[in-house]
């Protein structure tokens, strides 16, 4: 072995700690290669595996099931890297594209039986194959008399695709401890691979349950300017157990709700969508705030989940001005007169609904035309850190800045205090009042 291909074992640790991103991994792991014992190298991710049903549904054969799971499979060339003896650098086609090998052939070996592919010397008929399941017959030129390894790359049993590393003519073949090595390596960046993987998944089903999770595009109001910002705490389950609602009701009014699930996450955002699908058709039936509090915290608490909520229901009259509001544990809101003065409103605050046998109580407070009304959840106000009197003071004077848009309102309060160090979901609403007595 050369000077050249020694590769520490331990080295290959450091390409599963580097990147939680499966390209960036895949990209370290043909750069490494190269580095170290390769001319070229590129690296092949096989996309999700069809089943093992037939077009009618039935099962497949356990005879034919290996065959059926790797006909039509579909590959993606997500790396590629050349070392610095490589006299033709264009040997190997360019990352970004998609290969369809056939259902037979060394190529589709190293994926169906993980195990490693070592070409010494690729005769013309051997280049001739790997160029057809490459999908470029062009390559055969390139790979004739090459030393060509087929690494997979495997976790946990599963063969998520493999390294494709060749050695120019001229230049000695892979020698076999250089072959075992590489397989160490592989398996390390496998198991990278399969945790990013696995982390993307999870944020593209997140970020599909948020999207079917967040509100609806309220009606247009003539009455009501509106402008929210959410922050979830989890940066990759981007979702938690905050939502607010917008809600218009018979005689021009409209109702505004802020409730917080307990927790985050996933699970917490569960229970959200079912609260707030709760909350929305008691307030739709016409119930004022203290009596859908009252019937939600009924409702909440026959379930059998250890989760409770915190909801604040406001409901907006634009033909006077008048606001008629309940809390059940909910951060109270806060009050920007159209003068600049803010104030945090003294409502009655009961407990947070879930827990059974609360009453809740009603009172109502007006509202000149261009107030502002902020609601928020308590990861805004860092409940768990500081003092909630303060931090709404704090957001009282983000809030009575000179007059600007709600867009830019709301980028203040975000950055002048910091929500909790992204430790709770954060959700703020702001609703600016321009009712009928405004108009003309």
């Amino acid at each position: 072995m050369t000077r050249r291909e020694r590769f520490p074992v331990p080295a290959a640790s450091v390409l599963s700690a580097r990147s939680a991103d499966p390209a960036q991994t895949a990209a370290e792991l043909a750069e490494t290669l190269v580095a170290r014992c390769a001319d070229h190298a590129a690296v092949h991710l096989l996309d999700e595996p069809p089943g093992e049903t037939s077009p009618t549904g039935r099962p497949i054969p356990a005879e034919f099931a290996a065959a059926a799971r790797h006909a039509g499979m579909v590959l993606r060339r997500v790396a590629v890297a050349h070392g610095p003896r490589a006299v033709r650098p264009d040997a190997l086609a360019p990352a970004g594209g998609r290969l369809r090998p056939p259902a037979l052939g060394p190529l589709l070996r190293s994926l169906s039986d993980g195990e490693t592919v070592h070409v010494r010397y690729a005769d013309s008929l051997t280049a001739e194959h790997l160029a057809t399941e490459l999908g470029d017959h062009e390559l055969a030129a390139s790979l004739r008399n090459c030393s060509i390894l087929l690494v997979p790359l495997k976790a946990d049993a599963k063969v998520l695709g493999h390294a494709l590393l060749t050695r120019e003519p001229g230049h000695p073949p892979f020698a076999d401890d250089t072959v075992a090595t590489c397989e160490i390596v592989a398996r390390w960046a496998a198991l990278s691979i399969a945790s990013g993987g696995a982390h993307e998944r999870a944020a593209r089903l997140a970020d599909e349950l948020r999207q079917g999770l967040s509100p609806d595009p309220p009606p247009p109001l003539t009455d009501i300017e509106l402008c929210y910002r959410y922050l979830p705490a989890s940066r990759a389950a981007r979702i938690g157990g905050d939502w607010f609602d917008v809600i218009p009701l018979a005689g021009g009014r409209v109702a505004l709700v802020m409730g917080d699930v307990m927790g985050h996450g996933v699970r917490a955002a569960i229970v959200m969508s079912r609260c707030k699908t709760i909350m929305r058709t008691l307030v739709l039936l016409g119930m004022p705030p203290d009596e859908a509090l009252q019937r939600f915290d009924e409702l909440a608490s026959r379930h059998d989940d250890d989760h409770v909520a915190t909801c604040l229901m406001v409901v907006y009259d634009p033909a006077t001005g008048h606001c008629h509001a309940a809390n059940a544990g909910q951060i109270p809101p806060v009050l920007v007169h159209p003068d600049g003065h803010g104030e945090v409103l003294d409502l009655p605050t009961g407990t947070p609904v879930g827990v059974g046998g609360c009453r809740f109580e009603a009172t109502g407070f007006d509202t000149a035309p261009g107030s502002i009304l902020a609601l928020c959840t308590d990861g805004l106000t860092g409940l768990h850190d500081a003092d909630v009197d303060r931090a709404l003071a704090r957001m009282c004077a983000a809030l009575s800045a000179p007059a600007r848009s709600l867009d830019e309102i709301c980028d203040a309060v975000f950055a002048g205090l910091d929500p909790a160090a992204g430790r709770d979901d954060v959700t703020l609403l702001l609703s600016r009042f321009l009712d009928e007595r405004s108009a003309g």
